[in-house]
């Protein structure tokens, strides 16, 4: 055989298994052409993805890399000496700006409020004490009784009223 004729011979793939060797497992060829296949297929997308995953890490080291260049390069604008400082850096300070105007802000508050509860007060309860609750309720109750009589008396009246009425009612329709 010359070199020309060996290519054209059926070739196997290397994941691919003889029909001869196959019969001795007794599993058929086409099944483990298929396995191996699809296995194949699986090692090739594990190779891709794991080939995306380097490239992005590379990328996000020189993107790193670069914004720590920019961060430590000396600022371009004449009469600083240090370079523009880090937004983290300018949150911090607004954050320490505001918490120390708040803390003076409360200190304030407290030392009114601490003034406030030190005065005497202006508001004073009159000489002449409120009567004790005993008091209070007798007297309450003494005054609902009183309504209760007038409005029961003045039911008996109308009640009275009204069965003369009816009696003046039947007589004249009696005679």
């Amino acid at each position: 055989m010359s070199a020309g004729e060996a290519h054209t011979a059926p070739h196997l793939d290397e994941n691919q298994i003889a029909p001869q060797e196959s019969a001795a497992s007794g599993t058929p060829a086409a099944e483990i052409t298929v396995n191996q296949s699809a296995q194949q297929q699986k090692d090739d997308r594990m190779k891709r993805h794991q080939e995306r995953l380097e490239k992005a890490k590379a990328f996000e080291t020189q993107y790193r890399k670069r914004l720590r260049e920019i961060a430590n390069k000396k600022s371009s604008f004449a009469g600083f000496e240090h370079s523009l400082p880090s937004f983290d850096s300018r949150v911090r300070q607004k954050h320490q700006e505001k918490t120390e105007t708040m803390r003076a802000r409360e200190a304030e508050y407290r030392q009114k409020l601490n003034e406030i509860a030190q005065k005497d007060s202006v508001l004073k309860l009159p000489d002449n004490p409120l009567p004790s609750f005993d008091e209070r309720a007798q007297t309450r109750t003494r005054l609902g009784m009183n309504k209760l009589a007038d409005a029961d008396a003045a039911y008996k009246a109308w009640l009275q009223q009204r069965t003369v009425l009816q009696g003046q009612r039947i007589e004249k329709v009696a005679s």
